[in-house]
């Protein structure tokens, strides 16, 4: 098949520690994903506090009216405890990947669901 091309855009991370005047700084750069066809969502599993990071990603991007198809990349599965317990609590968010960039781990499914993605055929 032929190659698809594609534009990948990173946002600023994560903003619960921003000042006031600088969210809306980063809620008009995070405008841009109106145009996304997909939202790699990356989370540092190794935090604590990562659901509860998604669930205020999910709060700003619904308080901007983006409703997009995203898929959960976990990150940092080489700084986790217990995977076991990650890999559990994972399961509320799908579709997702385990992954860790350093130590190129669960890079495969990752690159399997963008691949299937990009060749997926749209309903008529």
């Amino acid at each position: 098949g032929g190659t698809q091309k594609g534009v990948l855009s990173d946002t600023v991370g994560f903003i619960q520690q921003l000042p006031h005047h600088l969210i809306e700084a980063f809620k008009s750069t995070l405008s841009e994903l109106q145009f996304a066809d997909l939202l790699l969502h990356v989370i540092d599993a190794s935090d604590p506090n990562w659901k509860s990071h998604i669930s205020i990603v999910l709060d700003i991007l619904l308080s901007l009216g983006v409703e997009k198809k995203m898929l959960y990349v976990f990150n940092k599965i080489d700084k986790v405890d217990t995977i076991d317990e990650l890999t559990a609590q994972a399961q509320e968010y799908q579709p997702h990947v385990l992954i860790s960039a350093k130590n190129k781990e669960g890079l495969e499914p990752l690159i399997d669901y963008l691949k299937a993605w990009e060749t997926r055929t749209e309903p008529a």
